[in-house]
């Protein structure tokens, strides 16, 4: 059977940078190619892929649509800035549980943003320490505070 006429895109979730650009250069011309990974939002539009699936994008937007407008205008040292913003939030976020859409819902709520109910009933006890501390994060993150800049 050829998938050919029923394959439109690929989305590389393999969290391999290797990967992602074989994928891009051998089926990009053809097929629509998307990246996945929180570190890795930067280095997917670097690379010319089409788009990047990232579940902090739910929570922080406004950063990731200014990382994504940056790469795409070649200031590539504002964009890693921006990325070196998220990698610790991302980090900090696995802390929490190992369901990270959980997380990403209620951290969704102290954003004001409303985030619906799971898919699937998932029920989880955060660690009300972790949890504030990941808040003062991205507060901190949204604010600026303590952002080292990679020249």
């Amino acid at each position: 059977m050829d998938l050919a006429g029923y394959v439109r895109g690929i989305k590389d979730a393999s969290r391999d940078p290797a990967q992602l650009l074989e994928l891009k250069v051998k089926f990009g011309h053809k097929y629509f190619i998307a990246g996945a990974g929180d570190d890795l939002i930067l280095y997917t539009f670097v690379i010319g892929a089409h788009a990047h699936v990232c579940g902090v994008s739910n929570v922080i937007p406004e950063l990731v649509v200014d990382l994504y407008e940056n790469a795409l205008e070649g200031k590539h040292a504002e964009a890693l800035n921006i990325q070196y913003k998220i990698n610790p939030l991302r980090k900090q976020i696995t802390k929490l549980t190992g369901e990270s859409q959980e997380a990403l819902r209620e951290i969704g709520k102290t954003r004001g943003i409303n985030t619906g109910y799971p898919p699937v009933q998932m029920v989880h006890d955060f660690d009300k320490a972790a949890l504030s501390e990941t808040i003062e994060l991205l507060e901190n993150i949204l604010r600026g505070a303590n952002s080292p800049r990679v020249e």
